[in-house]
């Protein structure tokens, strides 16, 4: 059986998550993480055909059922956005200053020379969340130049794979990345958090997270909301009945308690698009 699934899952899903649904099934369990849009791309043009897939953010999803590729998906969690660094990170000392509330986090991305490296907007919905917060930071600290002073638009060398960012910056290759905090936990990384009021995780600050957005290439205005992670099978999947006992597995009350230790914040089912084609036990 096949996943795909956002590139911020890859510990989980080639750990722990493969390791208790194998052991009680009779499935063997084959993944691929991806950028969330990335993945979606290659749903539509046909370069995968996976039996779930398991996205972060809808705007993914939303784009799948547009192009009739899937009929629904459910909402099944939350996250926040942190900053993350290694032990190996070349301003580990400076970045642990940060984390024990000694130097504020904005004044040392704004005013030094550290090597910050980030997702793509056009291809991973973190790419999009770190410019939302980035906004919502300008209004909170009541500075304008946060933004630009922290994402150059005209680097490329900024912009990395999701699949790849973590194991660059362990190596001590970059000083610090965007991640959601679920990433930070099951890869034992360093990281400091950031207030509700900018962190994309906190419903509560919807009207407020409203306030940011980002414009996709396509023209599509995507606005800022909290983060959200979304499952589903898509309507090519060759192994139905499994990728409903998988996600019967994901969704059980044993998998929510793990997916809380890695700091997801698991929340009852929302379902979004055709109800009907919902499979029974998944409502």
């Amino acid at each position: 059986m096949f996943i795909l699934y956002a590139g911020s899952l890859i510990h989980p899903m080639t750990g722990n998550i493969k390791n208790e649904f194998e052991a009680s099934t009779s499935y063997n369990l084959i993944g691929e993480g991806k950028g969330s849009i990335h993945a979606s791309n290659m749903i539509m043009d046909k370069q995968r055909t996976p039996d779930v897939f398991i996205s972060a953010g809808s705007e993914p999803m939303n784009r799948l059922i547009d192009n009739s590729k899937v009929d629904w998906y459910l909402v099944f969690a939350t996250s926040e956005l942190v900053f993350s660094y290694s032990s190996n990170s070349p301003s580990f000392q400076l970045l642990e200053k940060i984390r024990l509330g000694n130097l504020n986090w904005h004044d040392v991305l704004t005013n030094s020379d550290l090597k910050l490296k980030r997702t793509d907007p056009e291809l991973d919905p973190k790419g999009y969340y770190t410019i939302m917060m980035l906004q919502l930071a300008e209004i909170f600290y009541d500075d304008d130049n946060l933004l630009e002073n922290v994402i150059d638009d005209y680097d490329d060398d900024q912009i990395l794979p999701e699949e790849i960012l973590v194991t660059i910056l362990t190596l001590g290759q970059i000083d610090i990345i965007p991640t959601y905090k679920h990433e930070a936990l099951s890869k034992n990384l360093s990281y400091f958090t950031l207030p509700d009021e900018i962190n994309l995780s906190h419903i509560g600050y919807s009207d407020f997270y409203s306030q940011s957005f980002y414009s996709m290439n396509s023209g599509k205005r995507i606005q800022g909301h909290p983060i959200i992670f979304t499952i589903t099978i898509p309507n090519d999947a060759q192994n139905i009945e499994g990728a409903i006992h998988f996600i019967e597995y994901f969704l059980s009350e044993n998998n929510k308690t793990y997916l809380e230790t890695i700091g997801l914040h698991p929340i009852t089912p929302i379902i979004h698009g055709d109800f009907t084609k919902v499979p029974e036990s998944l409502r």
